[in-house]
């Protein structure tokens, strides 16, 4: 999956698959090399199942872990950020080159049409929707 050239990748797995270990470390792939991902779940709630390991993991490469913020900040000026889709209208305003949907089929497409595709238009940003298949 990672070396895969698309654009857009689809992960329709099932549980412990290893999608969240997969999405983290893109993040911080994307990341390590100055750019800006963000991890964006149905609920901040929700999100803790990725900003977990996210956090550890920073945490051991030197990176800054900002706790209230949910944002990692590498050394090399990128980072990532753990954002909610539960306001579509939050998640406007910021260019993207890494998104990772978690938990996909159960954010509202308001979310991605209106908000996140757009913010991967300006820099020709990648994204990476894993979730486990619902119906």
């Amino acid at each position: 999956m990672h070396e895969h050239p698309a654009r857009f990748k689809v992960l329709a797995c099932g549980r412990r698959w290893g999608k969240t270990r997969l999405g983290v470390n893109e993040c911080l792939d994307v990341a390590a090399g100055g750019g800006r991902a963000w991890w964006v779940s149905p609920s901040y709630k929700m999100s803790e199942v990725g900003w977990r390991p996210l956090r550890q993991i920073a945490s051991r490469v030197g990176a800054e872990v900002r706790l209230g913020d949910r944002q990692v900040l590498l050394p090399g000026g990128g980072e990532v950020a753990v954002r909610s889709a539960d306001n579509p209208q939050s998640l406007r305003g910021e260019g993207l080159d890494f998104l990772v949907m978690d938990e996909c089929a159960f954010i509202a497409e308001d979310a991605w049409i209106e908000a996140l595709r757009p913010a991967l238009s300006d820099r020709q940003g990648r994204a990476m929707f894993i979730s486990t298949p619902k119906g």
